[in-house]
């Protein structure tokens, strides 16, 4: 079965190449909670709070759950559909042996926990999910020296280069980090070109991927992980 992470771990690195390649990540942020704003260096971007972790207790917080903040009804409206998302999903049995966060699917119910002890390896997980299932175009962590603040962007101009540079030389980039983290790569690797559009072929120990830009063979040995790839890129 796929996981939560390996459904939207692809896609979602996909996206944020577009973001690193365009913001400069380690300007100074600020934020305007009430409106929306997030500003990083000389950009200024449509953003929205989701929660922070706190480095002294290494706990994360939902913004929905701080009692000293209101928010803004788009906020709102993702801390809701993170919520009923967890609330949708049938109770699982914590006795997965896969610590790695959203790879066992107990943890679904952490996205309507309030707070939770938490790895500070594991927000990049915990980014990637919240900003699949919101349907962001990035997110953002902003480090305020005793935690960090997650956002999701949702910007149209960030949408629209990312649409530009969704070739098949990002895909292959992309496979790379898939293949760096620790899921199932075959699976990662299909759900990911399945949400690129591109047309699937599988048998026992490979998986072909063609799409008008170009295709690709992925072989795979008998623990699902990635052993070689072939592309071939087709002129515009």
């Amino acid at each position: 079965m796929t996981t939560l992470l390996e459904q939207h771990l692809g896609l979602i690195l996909d996206k944020q190449a577009t973001f690193a390649a365009h913001i400069d990540l380690d300007a100074d942020w600020s934020a305007d909670l009430e409106h929306g704003e997030l500003d990083i260096g000389d950009a200024s971007l449509t953003a929205r709070g989701i929660g922070s972790y706190a480095r002294q207790n290494q706990s994360w917080l939902w913004l929905w759950a701080n009692q000293n903040i209101t928010l803004p009804a788009d906020a709102a409206h993702s801390a809701k559909t993170l919520r009923d998302y967890a609330r949708r999903q049938t109770p699982a049995r914590d006795n997965h042996d896969d610590r790695t966060l959203f790879q066992n699917p107990a943890d679904t119910a952490l996205l309507n926990t309030a707070q939770f002890l938490l790895n500070e390896a594991e927000l990049p997980n915990l980014g990637i999910i919240t900003c699949a299932l919101t349907g962001a175009d990035a997110y953002y962590y902003g480090d305020y020296d005793s935690g960090l603040a997650l956002f999701t962007i949702h910007e149209p101009e960030l949408a629209r280069l990312w649409q530009q540079e969704n070739g098949l030389p990002r895909t292959l980039a992309t496979l790379a980090q898939i293949t760096a983290s620790p899921v199932n790569h075959r699976r990662a690797i299909r759900a990911y070109l399945k949400a690129k559009h591109y047309r699937l072929e599988e048998n026992a120990r490979q998986l072909r991927a063609h799409r008008r830009d170009g295709e690709l063979t992925a072989d795979f040995d008998a623990r699902d992980r990635l052993s070689n790839i072939h592309s071939e890129i087709r002129p515009a």
